[in-house]
């Protein structure tokens, strides 16, 4: 394989497709992938009791991948630090089944 080749093969994977979620409450929601530079945003968060809401805010999303809080709004923030704990636990769960870290993870998601 060749270097454009390699690099071309690395780039293809940059749009995850979302994974959908059951939630009883809510029904059918999904939950995307992060990308390495909604990681380096979590680097820069100054208030810890915001962590959780911010992840969840960075990756709740539409079938389309659209994201349905603003993680830098203050306001979705604090919404979501309403929500009951065994509710996000479902989506946590979701978010690291699709934070996959082997290759055959990505692959079984479509995304390798």
């Amino acid at each position: 394989m060749t270097k454009d080749e390699l690099r071309a093969k690395i780039l293809a994977t940059s749009n995850p497709k979302p994974m959908p979620v059951d939630v009883p409450e809510w029904g059918g929601v999904f939950v995307r992938p992060l990308l390495v530079g909604e990681i380096e945003a979590n680097s820069a968060d100054t208030d810890p009791k915001l962590n959780m809401a911010r992840g969840i805010a960075r990756m709740l999303c539409d079938e389309n991948g659209e994201l349905l809080f603003d993680a830098s709004n203050p306001t979705d923030l604090f919404a979501i630090n309403g929500l009951r704990a065994s509710t996000l636990s479902k989506i946590n769960a979701a978010m690291d089944a699709v934070n996959v870290t082997t290759v055959e993870g990505a692959q079984e998601l479509g995304n390798g």
